[in-house]
């Protein structure tokens, strides 16, 4: 389960809007309870173009001095489903969470989160907003 609060939240979903119709992209941090869920604390965008390994690097640094963890990446799929895409499928990392942001020019939202299993295919993990678990 993962948990998202609302700046981070707010701060996905605008950076999806904004970019419509190209896709954007970034990395959420937080912290991990002991129950194995996830409080997503904060976000930062990366831009629209193709993930680098600086970005991963970059984003680690961040989580680093910040003293949270890198929970994963955020992409938004202007007018298509909040499932992984084939080329998702092909760069994804084990132990990462993938929140993936379905957004038309109606603005209209559909948000859904993604980890790999043990045999390295996506399953869905499910999301809270608001709370923290």
């Amino acid at each position: 389960m993962i948990a998202i609060q609302p700046k981070p939240n707010d701060q996905m979903i605008s950076d999806a809007v904004a970019s419509y119709p190209s896709s954007c992209r970034g990395f959420f941090y937080g912290v991990t309870n002991h129950e194995g869920n996830l409080n997503i604390t904060h976000v930062t965008g990366s831009g629209v173009t193709p993930l680098t390994t600086a970005d991963i690097v970059n984003a680690e640094r961040i989580a680093e001095e910040n003293q949270v963890t890198l929970l994963g990446m955020y992409v938004s799929h202007p007018d298509q489903s909040a499932v992984p895409r084939a080329e998702e499928a092909s760069i994804a990392k084990p132990g990462f969470h993938y929140i993936i942001i379905a957004v038309t020019a109606e603005a209209s939202i559909i948000t859904s989160c993604w980890k790999l299993n043990n045999m390295m295919q996506f399953e869905q993990v499910d999301i809270i907003n608001f709370q923290i678990i």
